[in-house]
């Protein structure tokens, strides 16, 4: 079966979001996980003595209602909900336990060995799916190690350890600059499942949409999109090439970026800093599979994997500092985020504005 897309899946659903207040940016990473959903573990790169899965943690911040994350992780959701076959999709809480065996299909062989454990992770507000009892429990651990996609072994309740093999998972989560604490702890930075998160915020809107018609071309090409992720997920396997150029281009953005990020040198950007090159690689794979069956990274997936990077890293470290600020930190975030808003406003106004948060002489 031929895909229908001529430029690709994921182009052409920040087209189908044009038509919406969806952010351009936001619709990128949400047609990315829509596309490492389809492809789970199926498929793959090499990376020198490491293996690269196309499987992803993306987490769209905002402020509440300002900048329709919620749009756009409800849309990809409902389209991948409509592809044939359906991922693996995961939307409540769970204890890790709870986790393996939705991920697994509850298929445990005679040895307690986990054949397969495969899944995406869809919540529209984060705290649906972890909260700041995550580390306690030891969810945010054991999904590092499904974002790993290594084999390994796990201690549950009732059945003992138990085996862990090809595990892949993919997380989109929406938050709020505030509420973010509340889903994701400053203890999580040092334990590294930060570091496996793409941030994506976004402060407004790119554009007003009084009254979003769906078209008739945006409809016949959301019914593509469909079709075509349903193509992937049934037809695509194996290993992707680099080539030559896209494999330089590659090392030389390495290179550049550990010479010249000050998110290397900053403590709570420096985890994501230390694995962006997979993080890269498993974002260009992704838009190599959703533009084309040759299983073949190119300069163009490349160059567009970095530009996707640069963007979200803008505001990397305004995100890392809202998890790990004291209460008063919290509060100076709230009072800068309304002057940011208002551009210019009167002291009265910025205490009306500001009065269910603090006083003036807090």
């Amino acid at each position: 079966m031929s895909r229908r897309l001529k430029d690709g899946i994921i182009p052409a659903f920040c087209k189908y979001c044009e038509e919406t207040e969806i952010p351009s940016l936001y619709a990128l990473w949400c047609g990315l996980i829509g596309v490492s959903a389809c492809l789970g573990r199926r498929c793959s790169t090499d990376f020198g003595y490491i293996t690269i899965y196309p499987n992803l943690f993306v987490v769209l911040v905002a402020e509440s209602g300002t900048c329709r994350k919620s749009a756009g992780i409800v849309e990809i959701n409902r389209i991948l909900r409509e592809t044939k076959p359906v991922p693996n999709l995961l939307s409540q809480k769970m204890t890790p336990e709870a986790l393996i065996d939705a991920m697994a299909g509850n298929k445990l062989d005679d040895d307690k060995v986990i054949l397969t454990a495969e899944g995406t992770a869809i919540a529209d507000e984060l705290t649906t799916l972890i909260d700041r009892n995550s580390v306690k429990s030891g969810l945010t651990n054991l999904m590092t190690n499904l974002y790993d996609c290594g084999d390994f072994s796990y201690r549950t309740r009732g059945r003992g350890v138990e085996q862990v093999r090809n595990p892949c998972l993919s997380i989109l989560g929406g938050t709020t600059i505030y509420w973010i604490k509340e889903a994701i702890s400053a203890s999580a930075i040092t334990g590294g499942f930060t570091a496996r998160i793409v941030f994506v915020y976004r402060e407004g809107r790119d554009r007003d949409v009084d009254w979003p018609d769906l078209s008739a071309e945006n409809l016949e090409r959301r019914e593509n999109i469909i079709h075509d992720l349903g193509v992937i997920s049934r037809t695509m396997r194996g290993p992707f090439g680099i080539e030559p150029e896209a494999k330089e281009l590659f090392k030389y953005e390495y290179k550049r970026f550990n010479k010249e990020s000050e998110l290397l040198s900053n403590p709570h950007t420096s985890g994501y800093a230390a694995k962006r090159h997979v993080t890269l690689l498993k974002t260009a794979l992704c838009i190599s599979a959703s533009r084309s069956d040759e299983k073949l990274i190119d300069v163009g997936d490349i160059e567009v994997s970095i530009k996707a990077l640069k963007a979200v890293e803008i505001d990397l470290p305004r995100v890392m500092r809202s998890i790990t600020t004291t209460e008063i930190g919290d509060l100076c975030e709230f009072v800068i985020n309304v002057v940011r808003q208002k551009k210019v406003i009167t002291r009265s106004d910025l205490l009306k504005a500001t009065r269910h948060k603090l006083t003036a002489a807090r």
